[in-house]
């Protein structure tokens, strides 16, 4: 898709809607934007939460010292698995 848009003030721009569901853009996501040979090139930047991230981090240092956890479907049954291996049974899983 190829498409001109008008640099607002303060460099401000708006990417077309269909443009920002493509590349995986929504309201409030961090965009890693780099120069590179006089074009602009913008990539979505997927970032966890400190208890996602502490609960990836024990499930890596599980593995690296064989106790294995169970294989997981989706993130929510990751999240589930986590909440309840810490006691957390009041966290709702989003």
């Amino acid at each position: 898709m190829k498409t001109t848009i008008k640099v607002q003030d303060r460099g401000v721009i708006t990417l077309p809607k269909r443009m920002r569901e493509r590349a995986g853009f929504s309201a409030g996501a961090m965009v890693d934007i780099e120069e590179r040979d006089g074009e602009i090139v913008m990539r979505p930047v997927s970032t966890l939460g400190p208890e996602l991230l502490a609960d990836l981090k024990s499930a890596l240092e599980d593995l690296r010292t064989g106790r294995a956890s169970p294989a997981f479907e989706s993130i929510g049954d990751f999240k589930k698995y986590m909440a309840a291996r810490r006691g957390d049974k009041k966290r709702s899983v989003r």
